[in-house]
């Protein structure tokens, strides 16, 4: 992860030299799509099956509702 963000903020800020300019919210959406997938990607091979991954990345939200909460409201006031 530390060499994910890394590269992240060094791509980013060489990027946003180019042009066309983009938002930087753009650039940290993909990273966290890319994170993951690659997430689930590493659960899939511990667990041998895509929808063994699947099915439990889908349940843990309900299994850890407060959990899920305390992660969910920061995270929906930061988005604009």
């Amino acid at each position: 992860i530390v060499v994910q963000n890394s590269s992240l903020i060094l791509v980013t800020s060489y990027s946003r030299t180019l042009r066309p300019a983009y938002l930087p919210t753009v650039a940290v959406f993909y990273a966290e799509c890319l994170k993951f997938a690659a997430a689930v990607l590493l659960l899939a091979a511990e667990e041998s099956s895509l929808r063994r991954a699947v099915s439990l990345v889908a349940a843990l939200p309900f299994e850890h509702g407060s959990t899920t909460l305390l992660f969910a409201v920061p995270a929906l006031c930061y988005t604009p």
